[in-house]
C-alpha cells in the first residue's frame, strides 16, 4: 500500500507540475522583429495542402529573437473566458504593440504560458508585452508575483496530501488505544 501511495504522489506532483510549467506566466526579454496574422483551423493554418475543414480563426504570429540571436516564434491569441483563465480578449491590441515595437526597432518584455514545440506546431502564447530599455531590464511583473503563487499553491497540494494518510493513521492509532469509557491507554 505504501508503494502505492507513493507512486501516487510522484504522479500527482509531476503530472500537476508540467500543468503548472505550461500554464503559469513565463517572461522573456526580446526584440521583435516581425508579425503576421495566419487563418487557422483545429489542423493548423490553412493552406493547399491543409484545407479548411471546420471553423476558423485568426491567430496573430509575432517573431522574436533574444540576447543570443535565438529566434522564437509566438501566438498571439485571446483566451477569453476559457481555460487558462488570463482572460485576455486584447490580442489586436497586443500585435499593434508588437508591430509599434518592430517599427521603433525597441526591445520588449513578453509575457507568455505554454511551450513551443516544432514538430506538432504548438506555440507559446503571449499575455502582454511591455517596451523595455535592452536585453539587460527586469523581468519582474504582476505575472511574475502569479507564477510564485501558483508554485505556492501546488507545494501546498502536495504537502496536504502528504499530511492526510498521517492524519488517518493516527485517528486509526487512538481508536484502537481507545478504552470503552473514552480515555486513552497510554
Amino acid at each position: 500500500m505504501k508503494k502505492i501511495f507513493i507512486g501516487y504522489i510522484l504522479c500527482f506532483a509531476i503530472g500537476t507540475a508540467m500543468l503548472c510549467l505550461y500554464y503559469l506566466p513565463s517572461t522573456d526579454i526580446v526584440k521583435i522583429t516581425g508579425s503576421e496574422v495566419k487563418r487557422v483551423d483545429n489542423d493548423g493554418p490553412i493552406s493547399a495542402d491543409n484545407p479548411a475543414d471546420g471553423p476558423t480563426r485568426d491567430v496573430y504570429y509575432i517573431y522574436t529573437s533574444d540576447v543570443n540571436k535565438k529566434i522564437m516564434v509566438y501566438r498571439n491569441e485571446d483566451t477569453g473566458w476559457s481555460v487558462p483563465w488570463y482572460f485576455k480578449f486584447n490580442s489586436a491590441d497586443i500585435q499593434a504593440q508588437a508591430q509599434s515595437a518592430n517599427d521603433a526597432n525597441q526591445m520588449s518584455r513578453i509575457v507568455y504560458y505554454g511551450w513551443r514545440f516544432n514538430m506538432v506546431n504548438m506555440f507559446k502564447n503571449i499575455v502582454s508585452i511591455k517596451p523595455v530599455e535592452g536585453f539587460g531590464a527586469s523581468t519582474f511583473s504582476f505575472y511574475t508575483i502569479l507564477k510564485f503563487a501558483g508554485w505556492i499553491i501546488w507545494l501546498a497540494l502536495i504537502l496536504v496530501q502528504l499530511a492526510i494518510p498521517m492524519m488517518i493513521r493516527r485517528r486509526r492509532e487512538r481508536r484502537e488505544l481507545a478504552r470503552p469509557d473514552g480515555s486513552i491507554v497510554e
